[in-house]
């Protein structure tokens, strides 16, 4: 919040608090852009008038600033005009004072809620076309090879390099179709019941199958799991994925632990782990921890999403954890048969 008046402040942090937000505060520009270079920062509530500062200028410096914060002008000017020229600037909201708490917590909302659209939609479009650009470079490069190919072995090797890459293709098509089609409501088959032991060695299978190691612990015996095994092993699959691509060349733990009338299935890696203010974003769609056009790791960033989804859609639930000693521990808490069949 930045505003040149305490009293305002201080009331504006006690109304969002309450329900959840942590807030800073700024009485002037230069703290404000001071804390949105040293912060976090998701949202500012920005003052049109501070003290002979222009507001609306400090929020297009906000607002100019890649993946910033977004910017709600909040005054007791009650003009359209400068409305207008606030919204045309890239403000996503004004409010004009006095404000009451309902109103200014849903204008917050709003503004919280369109910011990571926007991010989610950006995310998107650098990953897509991240991920594109190699497949089609290769298949484009191996056309051309093809050209002027000699002997059947190279047509051979080129073919096998285009074919490859086209499979690529198509796995990045099948899990955009995925991102959109998971939130048609769990309808279970009562009589689908899935062994746990089976679903975690045809999750790990995928890593196994490129050499690393997959350790899979499951008692033999526990609560009946409903579930869709094929979605739920993806789901699985996608985590222990993940570990392996993030979290080095250690060993990585497959658990299955009953709990009550269900199970938790753990994956646990001893790599770097995630940071725990990023740990409940990394479950968002086209989110990844190491992004950019120059990052280390391939990927949509949906990996996880979907894993919270499908988890979901089993009536489940997902959280993460540091690993003791170091790494990440992610659970998925899944309903026993008789809360699934009450889903």
């Amino acid at each position: 919040m930045v505003d040149d008046d305490e009293a305002v402040r201080t009331m504006f942090r006690h109304v969002l608090e309450r329900v959840g937000h942590t807030c800073e505060e700024a009485a002037d520009p230069s703290g404000a852009l001071a804390a949105v270079e040293r912060d976090d920062i998701e949202l500012v509530l920005c003052d049109l008038r501070l003290s002979g500062d222009d507001g609306l200028a400090l929020a297009r410096a906000i607002l100019a600033r890649d993946g910033g914060p977004a910017v709600v002008m909040v005054t007791g000017h009650d003009d359209a005009t400068t409305a207008q020229t606030a919204l045309d600037s890239g403000a996503y909201g004004y409010v004009v004072k006095p404000i009451g708490p309902s109103e200014l917590r849903v204008h917050v909302a709003n503004a919280l809620r369109r910011r990571r659209v926007e991010l989610e939609h950006r995310n998107f479009v650098q990953n897509v076309s991240h991920e594109l650009r190699t497949p089609l470079t290769v298949i484009l490069a191996g056309a051309a090879l093809l050209r002027r190919a000699e002997g059947r072995q190279e047509v051979d090797e080129i073919a096998t390099s285009i074919e490859d890459h086209g499979r690529r293709l198509l796995a990045l098509v099948d899990r955009l179709v995925q991102v959109t089609t998971l939130d048609a409501p769990f309808t279970p088959d009562p009589g689908v019941a899935v062994d746990v032991r089976t679903l975690l060695s045809v999750a790990a299978q995928p890593a196994r199958s490129t050499g690393r190691t997959v350790e899979v612990e499951a008692p033999p015996d526990g609560p009946a799991l409903l579930a869709v095994q094929e979605r739920l092993a993806q789901a699985v699959a996608n985590v222990v994925d993940n570990a392996c691509r993030f979290a080095g060349s250690g060993p990585i733990t497959l658990r299955a632990v009953p709990e009550g009338a269900g199970w938790v299935i753990e994956v646990v890696d001893h790599g770097p782990g995630v940071p725990e203010a990023r740990r409940e974003r990394m479950w968002d769609a086209f989110t990844q921890e190491d992004s950019g056009p120059t990052r280390a790791h391939g990927g949509l960033g949906v990996g996880l999403y979907l894993c919270r989804r499908i988890v979901e859609w089993h009536g489940g639930s997902v959280s993460s954890a540091e690993t003791p000693g170091g790494g990440l521990t992610v659970r998925m808490r899944l309903p026993g048969y008789a809360a699934a069949t009450s889903h």
